[in-house]
């Protein structure tokens, strides 16, 4: 009897050693040997998913999957199964076996296994919703598709993948420098670059370019190419890559805003020259253009509410300046809230369900407002209200003075970065603190004119794929689907994704000093650059034995790289470094 368990566990042991660890063979000495399996009624996302894993076969190998209906499928041997449990009915019996797995991965979170069963081994993406279909094809195409000798095969490691945040996106800023002029076809890629990096929401600014017929003083860039026809074939395309577009906008003041107050002088207190916040006839205007903007563009998620209270912006008029309570709470707060709540109200009625951001955390208007953040917390509870603080603060004032978790204040706060800025390091530490402090969302600014940190803030558009923003890019779906990423591991993922998981380590050091020259140079790519360029002639000798001897480094190592790295990762070091050398004047 013992003897039989033995055998038993031996047995159990094969298994588990083979589903964890032998590779799905996909292509072996000129031969396609796998195929992807999908429903026969594939949604968007999934066709998405497809193509996502085909993109990189084809751009690192040569060689694409072929692709068949699960239905007319019987013999699944050696494929990659693909779908969900509403349309794929391979993914329907397993997740009937799996049901607690299933309901943990949530809207976005996938599975990845390896099956044994009577049709064949195969290996499973799985996920609730599509979304998450293609967030199993983007790990899949990023980690798990390596060279093993001659061939390429996917490794069949388990894996469980859910997003940390529920909301992640760009505070995308289209009113700076050159930004205006990008056309609908380069913000498409743009927002082709988001959807790649697991962001699900863009908060796309419209304010001086939206044409608005009640106000049509506050269209204050007769030089963008994007017409209203072109915003809404936006949107659709956002909705079409599983990203919620949501309408971007100054509130009281910012681009175009601004007209309103010069054009129409009821709605400014005298001898100030911005919107009042409290005035009645100020409100009024402010909801109609803002009513103006969303039945304009209906399809839209939700609005994004940029209050101008930042720097000169806020309200200093002494209706708005009145000191309401002994904590000098000002009436300038309370009269902000009431207008989003009427707002909100009026929009409702027509679009039940947009969702309303609200920037918040500024401390030239609300510094010392207790009213303000009290407010928030008492009567702000819709689950439609969602909060971004924009100034860094980790914690704000209840209605006695006394700080509190920024999560106390609504359970939809969300935190917002300059993640461009950022060293990676500080990126992943940042991740984490935003999981503790139990937070919505981490939304982070892509501003391409105003500033980039880099040497490309004249290119029009911004080159999304090209160091530093493709490595910002990377960092921020590491981190905000693995908070608890260490930067070892953090590290090994980088390699692995641009030069295969074999590949030297000094190429990750040498794929960091290249981003941090860039980050961290004379030339930040900002818009005071385009009236005033920055002499880079003395940072370029810092630069120049630098780069020989990095390229230097890379010369050696190009013989002994796989394809992922001749095709990725050495292509992106060497554009790196000849922009360097033209920006920096290095000869």
């Amino acid at each position: 009897m013992r003897m039989t368990w033995v055998v038993v566990l031996l047995i159990a042991l094969a298994a588990s050693a083979f589903s964890a660890e032998a590779p799905l063979m996909l292509y072996d000495s000129g031969h396609v040997k796998s195929r992807i399996v999908t429903s026969a009624r594939a949604t968007a996302l999934e066709t998405l998913a497809v193509q996502e894993i085909n993109r990189t076969t084809r751009a690192i190998w040569g060689f694409e999957l072929p692709v068949s209906d699960a239905g007319a499928a019987p013999e699944l041997h050696n494929s990659i199964v693909i779908g969900t449990p509403d349309g794929n009915p391979v993914i329907r019996q397993l997740a009937a076996s799996a049901r607690r797995d299933f309901d943990w991965l949530g809207r976005e979170g996938f599975r990845i296994r390896r099956i044994e069963e009577a049709r064949g081994s195969y290996l499973a993406l799985a996920a609730n919703t599509p979304a998450g279909v293609l967030n199993a094809a983007r790990y899949l195409a990023a980690f798990s598709l390596q060279n093993q000798g001659g061939t390429v095969a996917a490794a069949t490691d388990a894996v469980n993948r859910k997003p940390a945040f529920a909301m992640r996106g760009t505070y995308n800023l289209a009113c700076w420098g050159l930004a205006p002029r990008y056309s609908r076809q380069d913000w498409e890629k743009i927002i082709d670059a988001m959807a790649d990096d697991g962001m699900n929401v863009i908060f796309f600014w419209l304010s001086g370019l939206f044409r608005s017929k009640t106000y049509p003083e506050t269209f204050i860039y007769p030089e963008t190419p994007l017409t209203t026809d072109d915003v809404r074939q936006l949107i659709r395309h956002a909705h079409s890559r599983g990203v919620d577009f949501y309408l971007g906008t100054g509130v009281f003041a910012w681009f175009g805003v601004d007209e309103i107050a010069k054009h129409h002088a009821e709605v400014r207190e005298v001898g100030i020259q911005h919107m009042c916040r409290t005035l009645p006839a100020a409100q009024e205007a402010m909801q109609r253009y803002l009513m103006e903007l969303y039945d304009t563009f209906p399809e839209a998620k939700g609005m994004w509410l940029e209050i101008g209270c930042e720097g000169d912006y806020h309200c200093q008029g002494p209706v708005c300046q009145r000191v309401v309570d002994e904590f000098g709470s000002r009436q300038i707060g309370l009269s902000e809230l009431s207008f989003l709540r009427a707002f909100s109200a009026e929009l409702w009625k027509k679009y039940p369900q947009a969702k309303l951001v609200w920037g918040m955390g500024y401390p030239e208007a609300h510094k010392w407002d207790v009213k303000y953040y009290d407010e928030i917390r008492r009567n702000f509870r819709d689950p439609r209200y969602y909060f971004l603080e924009v100034r860094q603060n980790w914690a704000l004032q209840d209605r006695e003075g006394v700080l509190k978790p920024l999560a106390e204040l609504s359970p939809h706060t969300m935190h917002w970065d300059q993640y461009y800025a950022l060293p990676l390091r500080d990126m992943g530490e940042r991740a984490h603190r935003i999981q503790e402090d139990g937070l919505a969302g981490w939304i982070v600014a892509f501003e391409p004119g105003f500033s980039t940190h880099s040497m490309y803030g004249r290119r029009v558009p911004y080159p999304v794929d090209l160091i530093p923003y493709r490595l910002t890019r990377f960092a921020y779906r590491e981190f905000t689907f693995d908070p608890s990423l260490s930067w070892t591991g953090f590290r090994k993922r980088l390699l692995a994704h641009f030069f295969g998981e074999e590949a030297n380590p000094e190429l990750a050091d040498l794929t960091l000093t290249v981003f941090d020259l860039i980050r961290t140079g004379p030339i930040r790519g900002s818009y005071a650059e385009l009236t005033k360029p920055v002499d880079g002639a003395g940072h370029g000798q810092m630069l120049k034995p630098r780069l020989a001897a990095i390229e230097k480094r890379l010369n050696s190592m190009e013989s002994g790289l796989a394809p992922r790295g001749r095709q990725i990762g050495l292509p992106l070091l060497r554009q790196a470094i000849r922009d360097m050398r033209e920006a920096y004047s290095v000869r």
